[in-house]
């Protein structure tokens, strides 16, 4: 009963303000993750309404966001290596004061040199590529002894450890993921998000160009995206059962949601059916999002847990890159309507395929089957960045 009890609060609103409340580590670290993130999306809003209004091309606002991802990919190996190496939290701190300076060059841009927005947002991204590996691996560390039995501290002394270098680092980390098909699963389903991800590029084209909402328009479909991406984690975590043992299916059926809001987002007639299309195409984005970070971060032991979420973080940022050029050229080649349909579609699909995939770690519970045994157990709440 004691058991039970416990599983039962290890998910949904209540136990999650509970740990807010209670774990002060915890809580900082949430809340400074949620200020970033927001703060994040509202320069993307400001960059990607002026991009369009300048150049009027989708192809412009993929290539931004590009320049936002293809840093963070070619910046894995080391990021991960860094994750692993330092203390997570001072490592976090030194990343955000940098980037904090770059914000502030922003102020800089405008119409006459656009090309400086590319520049900063790529800057931006390498310090990015190592704060958000250091802050995932640090989830584990800072809950309570009392929600669940973790054996690290936040800022555990690392310095008695073995360390290799960067190459070898990264070829540990493929080989992990390679053995541990949970791992493999739970890595390879953002991926696959990564490569429909890329309809984000056509929001601001939605907005500005198809219903002509200008900046408050696209707002509007951001903040949509943004209410879907919270609800949405909360909503997966209680379908996937008291223990998770739904997680693999919860996950697929999250990705499908996802493909399918976007391509519902082609015919709808009015801004705000579109935002309707984005928030429940985002319920299914955030809940794919945290289930497989959760998945991550309890199956993956504390010693090679950064350089799993830098790989994992650089496979999505890869895929996001690519689809945010196709999906963007799309729209200008053949409209953004029928463009966001295709790119809608495959989301859909490699949710069909990851699902037939998967089959092997379906066959039994995903924290007591093949690969090796969960060391850590972690509360299911974290951020939603998708």
């Amino acid at each position: 009963m004691v058991e039970r009890v416990g599983r039962e609060r290890a998910t949904g609103a209540r136990a999650a303000a509970s740990l807010l409340r209670r774990n002060r580590d915890f809580r900082r670290l949430f809340l400074a993750s949620v200020i970033s993130l927001g703060g994040d999306w509202f320069l993307f809003v400001a960059l990607g309404g002026l991009v369009i209004e300048v150049t009027g091309e989708a192809f412009a606002v993929g290539v931004l966001i590009m320049a936002q991802e293809l840093p963070v990919f070619l910046a894995t190996p080391w990021a991960g290596w860094l994750a692993d190496r330092f203390d997570r939290r001072r490592l976090m701190i030194a990343c955000d004061i940098a980037r904090t300076a770059l914000c502030v060059a922003f102020l800089a841009v405008g119409p006459r040199n656009l090309w400086l927005a590319y520049v900063l947002l790529a800057a931006l991204s390498v310090f990015a590529a190592v704060f958000d590996p250091a802050s995932s691996a640090s989830i584990p560390n800072v809950v309570d002894q009392k929600d669940l039995p973790i054996r690290r501290l936040f800022s555990e002394d690392r310095t008695g450890e073995e360390h290799v270098g960067i190459t070898r680092a990264s070829i540990e980390t493929a080989r992990y993921a390679r053995r541990d098909h949970r791992v493999r699963a739970l890595i390879s389903v953002k991926f696959g998000f990564g490569l429909a991800a890329g309809v984000l590029a056509l929001v601001a084209v939605f907005a500005r160009q198809v219903f002509h909402g200008g900046d408050v328009g696209f707002g509007f479909l951001m903040s949509c995206r943004g209410v879907g991406a919270l609800i949405g984690p909360f909503l997966g975590h209680r379908l996937a059962g008291r223990d998770h043992e739904r997680l693999i299916p919860t996950i697929a059926t999250a990705l499908a949601v996802f493909g399918v809001g976007y391509m519902a987002l082609g015919a709808m007639p009015t801004l705000w059916l579109a935002g309707l299309s984005i928030l429940v195409a985002h319920l299914g984005g955030g809940a794919q999002w945290v289930l497989s970070t959760y998945g991550l971060q309890r199956l993956v032991p504390d010693r090679i847990r950064g350089r799993i979420f830098a790989f994992d973080f650089a496979l999505i940022t890869l895929s996001l890159a690519v689809s945010s050029l196709i999906a963007s050229a799309l729209a200008d080649a053949i409209g953004p309507r029928t463009a966001v349909v295709i790119v809608g579609g495959l989301a859909l699909g490699w949710a069909a395929l990851w699902w037939f995939l998967t089959r092997d770690v379906r066959a039994t519970p995903i924290f007591e089957g093949c690969g090796e045994a969960p060391i850590e157990q972690v509360a299911p709440l974290t951020l939603a960045v998708e």
